[in-house]
């Protein structure tokens, strides 16, 4: 069985971008570049403190970028369909993340 095509997994990628990010509050899209600080949203409380911020974000998009490379490298379909499963799983940690940190703010739901 033939890989998927590169089109076809662009526009999977995308699609489920483009849906992780709209289950956040569409308000706070000018702050669309923190949206991987949510992976980190459960840690305990005051760990890490202000100092770990930057370098987590940077962590969390290095996640991203990583998983990229390595879904649309794949060849077997299995392994895309692996990678896509991972994926739907550091989405639906970082979108509960982000709704858990901003629960008591004007966005929180």
């Amino acid at each position: 069985m033939p890989a998927l095509s590169l089109r076809v997994r662009i526009i999977l990628y995308a699609a489920t971008w483009v849906a992780a990010l709209l289950a956040i509050d569409l308000r706070l899209w000018p702050l669309v570049y923190l949206f991987p600080a949510g992976l980190f949203a459960f840690l305990p409380p005051g760990q890490p403190n202000e100092k770990w911020a930057i370098p987590l974000l940077c962590i969390g998009w290095l996640i991203y970028i990583l998983h990229a490379v390595f879904f649309f490298r794949a060849r077997r379909r299995k392994m895309i369909w692996i990678l896509y499963a991972g994926l739907l799983l550091l989405f639906v940690c970082n979108v509960g993340g982000c709704h858990q940190m901003l629960r008591g703010t004007p966005y929180g739901h």
